[in-house]
């Protein structure tokens, strides 16, 4: 997205130039949210110089291998002097042992961590390296803390300075310092004076098991004799810890191999959250303990990819059919007792998303209510004779029964015949009450033009209340329609139904559901006693489920006769971005994060997510037994005509009890 000033800008404003400098698109943001770069920076800054900065890298490294100091009291010395034609060739060794890296990685940034020299050295060193790399170069000493793990990705190269006698506080401060980094790519470069090869197997121990402890898997070491011998070190931790000597240049092998590409079946400790449909643990025949669902089988073929083995965590009892909260699994990877956890989660409350790889499922956490039964004949009666239908009918009744009486009072003074007024026919005249019910009467032999049009309007307002009746009747004797359906919280509210849901599931919920909507909650302590009724199908309940496992039941309920649930709009968590929970600096996330993109590309999630009725069917977890009640054709019969009965036997009261009052005033 370009952004383009309406009228010039005042070089002197600062205020409106940064504003307008200032704008993103929102494809920009997402670009920028997955750590690529929204803009080029080949190179980011540019500074004037007149030396080649590598040759400078490579000349500074050599002087840290020679035994006269490079500072005298404090003072700096030409450096540019010091350099003879050996420094030169030394130079240009590591000159192109940086270009080799160069060329095998896709450095995107450079960290030069060295000990604490003058600000001046520092300064342009850092304008060397910048105009090396064409890339963002930060340049550090070893008593510096600081934290670049949310700003720049693992395409990052780090130069290190180190010695023996400062190596406990260096490398402190190191672990610190490359937080979220630990898949960046290091050069240790020893700087103390005894480094003869003889002592090289005893110095490169150090560093190694300290990246080894802190999960830095490429890292190599570089030593005085390098510009003698051209070896450097290396270290492999699959499938057993080693030291590597390798030779520059070699065209067998790169500087930094990809060591994640194969573990050598190198064992990745796992605990599956037994939750269906994504990971269920069943035994069989043979008592081995096997996995299926979805998450299952994405760790599973990740951990095929990578050439590793799944093995179970012993720090933990696991027992079939019990499930792990997915919230634990934080704690687990935390304290080492997961490697790789077969659970997919969103972050909770207070959580931040670095603990998380990409989404591999975006779901919603949503109600599932029993579907509306049929209207039976007593329910059909009862909206039948709503109180509306009957008042708007006894206002008919009464204007007609108005109608009636005037024209009869008409046709008797027309006849000179004497007109006696009723009450009864003022309010319920007899012809209106059954020319709108659609019964018969005698009509009089020589009416008025106004008695002739009133009946007209009489029979066809009857016309139409009789048709109205008797389609709303073959409708609901051909096909029931259902209740009122539950469309929010406040319809379950004011109904019987109960939301079944797990302790653990509740507290996590919004503040405002659990305060104002409590009440419409059946809680249980156990997640297997929760989980064992909403298999069930029970319709006494509703239940929140997520977009997985509706998936399982609606495949179920394409077996029935007729579904038993349907899924509402009723949501707790929308969109939820479920992926899996790793360490902070853990050695797997990247390579899970490009496996899932890649299964995603691929599909197979969505195969994975649609097989999950028919694997737990396969293990006995779920069956093609239909569970609804079937559609059943009968005739009507006296009970379903109870209100009708209750309705007439009250009216048949009124009608005695007004009759015996007539009698007795008579």
């Amino acid at each position: 997205m370009a952004v383009f000033a309406v009228q010039n800008i005042n070089e002197n404003d600062n205020i409106t130039r940064y504003q307008m400098s200032g704008y993103i698109s929102s494809n920009e943001a997402t670009w920028g949210i997955f750590g690529l770069q929204i803009h080029e920076r080949d190179p980011a800054i540019l500074y004037a110089s007149a030396y080649n900065a590598l040759e400078y890298i490579s000349r500074k490294w050599s002087m840290c291998f020679v035994k006269n100091e490079l500072f005298i009291d404090g003072m700096e010395e030409n450096i540019y002097s010091i350099f003879n034609n050996e420094h030169r060739n030394f130079s240009n060794l590591y000159m192109n042992f940086l270009n080799e890296i160069l060329k095998e990685n896709d450095i995107q940034t450079c960290m030069f961590i060295s000990r604490e020299e003058p600000i001046d050295l520092q300064q342009h060193l850092q304008i060397e390296i910048q105009n090396m790399f064409s890339k963002p170069v930060l340049h550090y000493t070893n008593c510096t803390t600081y934290s670049n793990g949310l700003i720049y990705n693992r395409n990052m190269l780090i130069i290190v300075e180190w010695d023996e006698k400062s190596k406990l506080n260096q490398t402190q401060n190191l672990a610190q310092n490359l937080e979220r980094l630990r898949q960046a790519h290091i050069i240790f470069i020893y700087t103390g004076g005894d480094s003869h090869v003889a002592n090289v197997s005893k110095l490169v121990e150090y560093p190694f098991e300290f990246c080894r402890n802190n999960s830095m898997i490429n890292a190599i070491a570089i030593f005085p004799h390098f510009v003698e011998s051209q070896q450097f070190y290396s270290y492999s931790e699959y499938p057993k810890f080693n030291i590597e000597t390798k030779y520059f240049p070699s065209n067998a092998t790169k500087i930094f191999p990809e060591r994640m590409q194969n573990l050598k079946g190198h064992e990745i400790v796992t605990l599956p959250d037994q939750i269906s449909p994504r990971t269920i643990l069943y035994q069989t025949a043979s008592g081995e303990k096997l996995l299926t669902g979805y998450v299952a089988k994405m760790t599973e073929l990740f951990a095929h990819r990578l050439n590793g083995t799944l093995t179970y965590s012993l720090h933990y009892n696991l027992t079939l059919g019990k499930s792990i909260f997915y919230r634990d699994f934080t704690n687990f990877t935390r304290n080492g007792t997961v490697e790789l956890p077969t659970s997919i989660s969103n972050p909770g409350k207070n959580q931040s998303y670095d603990q998380f790889t990409y989404p591999f499922e975006l779901a919603n956490f949503c109600l599932m209510v029993p579907v509306e039964l049929e209207e039976t004949y007593i329910d059909f009666f009862l909206k039948l004779l709503h109180w509306t239908r009957v008042l708007g009918v006894l206002i008919i009744v009464e204007v007609f029964s108005i109608f009636f009486v005037v024209c009869h009072k008409l046709l008797k003074v027309n006849s000179n015949q004497p007109f006696v007024l009723h009450c009864l026919d003022l309010f319920f005249h007899p012809h209106a009450l059954s020319g709108i019910l659609g019964f018969s009467f005698f009509l009089h032999p020589r009416p008025l033009l106004s008695l002739r049009l009133l009946y007209i309007v009489l029979f066809v307002v009857g016309l139409i209340a009789t048709t109205f009746f008797n389609v709303e009747l073959n409708a609901f004797l051909t096909t029931p329609s259902a209740k009122k359906p539950i469309r929010s919280l406040d319809d379950i509210k004011t109904s019987n139904l109960k939301i079944l849901m797990g302790n653990d599931e509740f507290n996590n919920l919004l503040p405002n559901i659990r305060e104002n909507y409590r009440s419409c909650f059946e809680l249980v302590n156990k997640f297997e006693e929760y989980s064992v009724v909403r298999d069930s199908l029970n319709t006494k309940y509703a239940y929140p489920v997520t977009t997985s496992k509706w998936y399982v039941f609606d495949a179920q309920q394409r077996l029935f006769e007729r579904p038993l649930f349907r899924l509402t709009k009723i949501c707790f968590e929308p969109l939820m971005h479920l992926g899996y929970i790793l360490a902070p600096d853990s050695i797997f996330k990247e390579p899970l994060q490009q496996f899932i993109l890649r299964v995603q590309d691929l599909g197979l999630d969505k195969y994975w997510l649609g097989r999950s009725f028919y694997d737990l069917a396969a293990i006995g977890n779920m069956s093609f037994k239909d569970l609804s009640t079937k559609r059943s054709v009968r005739r009507l019969n006296v009970d379903d005509l109870y209100f009708i009965y209750e309705i007439l036997s009250n009216m048949l009261t009124i009608k005695v009890t007004v009759t015996a009052c007539r009698r007795r005033k008579s």
